[in-house]
């Protein structure tokens, strides 16, 4: 019982890590309660792979730019080493093959062993069941897989309702695959009944694609509780429109957020049509040992096919050839001013 408790209030930090609060914190928050789990249930996989997302949230932020206060140079070098150890003491644990699918998909895509990708995808698209991986968005809907997806994220959502990432999954596969209009319905009921900033930006990203864009800027106006969401997706919004003096405007405004970076940067390039800024940013991530995951994530939360020339990021390359991945990826949303 203790520890069934301990896994409930290290989920709900979970989520608020995906959603309003400030993520490594909250993710921390999340571990001293997973740690819980572990020191009653030992044999419990969720809570190893869950605990992992730590760990590779520092990656991310290192790679991307993204706010790092009060991590070290140490904590940084230790976390593919955590990454790592948490997944695989996952797997090892796994009760069902879906488990254990689930995590080696995960730790694969994390440690940028993408060879076989495709085949992982297929293989978990044709599961059924509550056993989920955490990363398969990241990785298969950007590449060509979020038709197939809608279905599996479907049987997710209902295994667990009350979770607002697995409204957002559904919503943006649907997105990806062409769909706003399914997108906007799933993040409407969504945001009843697990409301939450990530599934926010799918209901805008819905309204967007469709061409609401009166009602999308009036959703981004009261919806979002963090600040700085709010101006990235009125980023977004203004650069959907073509304006690129309001997009520009927006722009500096979110450049003096705090937590301003190279992540949503190149994004923002993409969306108006900077190609050089794009590339110039894209290649300072490549450089970083978490480029695969950092790079996939950035195609993404774009959302606006390729954000920049693959050319640009040799490394990401590689990975995209090993995997026999399409490149450029779907472009779910019009960008009117990017022009490749």
């Amino acid at each position: 019982v203790q520890a069934f408790i301990a896994l409930q209030k290290g989920g709900e930090w979970y989520q608020r890590a995906h959603g309003n609060a400030d993520q490594i914190s909250a993710l921390k928050q999340a571990n001293r309660y997973f740690d819980q789990v572990i020191e009653r249930a030992p044999d419990y996989p969720l809570a190893y792979e869950l605990r992992a997302d730590l760990y590779i949230h520092l990656l991310l932020n290192d790679a991307t730019g993204q706010s790092l206060d009060g991590i070290g140079a140490e904590q940084i070098a230790a976390a593919p080493g955590q990454i790592a150890a948490n997944l695989q003491a996952a797997a090892d644990r796994a009760r069902t093959p879906q488990e254990r699918n689930g995590t080696d998909l995960d730790l694969a895509y994390l440690t940028s062993n993408w060879r076989g990708m495709p085949a992982r995808i297929d293989r978990y698209v044709e599961e059924s069941g509550c056993s989920s991986s955490i990363w398969i968005p990241n990785i298969a809907v950007p590449f060509g897989f979020a038709a197939r997806l809608i279905g599996r994220f479907n049987e997710l959502r209902n295994c667990d309702p009350l979770r607002s990432t697995a409204w957002v999954n559904e919503a943006r596969a649907l997105l990806w695959s062409g769909d706003p209009d399914g997108a906007l319905a799933i993040t409407r009921q969504g945001m009843e009944a697990a409301p939450g900033d990530w599934l926010a930006m799918q209901l805008v990203n819905a309204l967007i694609a469709r061409g609401e864009f009166e009602t999308a800027e009036h959703e981004i106006s009261i919806i979002f509780q963090d600040r700085f969401n709010m101006l990235t997706w009125r980023m977004l919004a203004a650069a959907a429109r073509g304006d690129r003096d309001a997009a520009a405007n927006r722009f500096e405004e979110y450049r003096a957020d705090p937590g301003a970076g190279p992540f949503t940067t190149i994004a923002f390039h993409a969306w108006t049509g900077d190609i050089e800024q794009a590339n110039r940013l894209a290649a300072q991530m490549d450089a970083h040992p978490f480029a695969g995951p950092s790079l996939s994530t950035v195609i993404l939360w774009c959302a606006c096919g390729a954000p920049w020339d693959l050319e640009a990021t040799p490394n990401f390359a590689r990975m995209i050839e090993t995997a026999g991945f399409d490149w450029p990826p779907p472009s779910p949303i019009r960008f009117p001013l990017k022009d490749w």
